[in-house]
């Protein structure tokens, strides 16, 4: 999920969050990492869910820490 300004102002992304937490609470596992672009506060967001801030990375530091968030390498296929 790529939190920001204009993801707050979207209809669809309300019904996206709220299914992919129910699938995260149905599946008791890891399923959504949040990736802020800015400080907007979404509603329905609890502040106390971790979030990756990409306010000072790079794509393709973004990159880097999705592949480890997967246990993967970027070179892996």
């Amino acid at each position: 999920m790529f939190i920001s300004k204009e993801y707050a102002e979207k209809v669809w992304t309300i019904h996206e969050r709220r299914s992919a937490f129910a699938k995260a609470v149905t599946e008791k596992k890891e399923y959504v990492l949040p990736a802020r672009f800015d400080d907007t506060v979404i509603p329905g967001l609890n502040p106390d869910v971790h979030y990756l801030n990409l306010q000072q990375k790079t794509p393709t530091e973004l990159a880097e820490l999705v592949f480890r968030k997967l246990g993967r390498h970027r070179t892996d296929r």
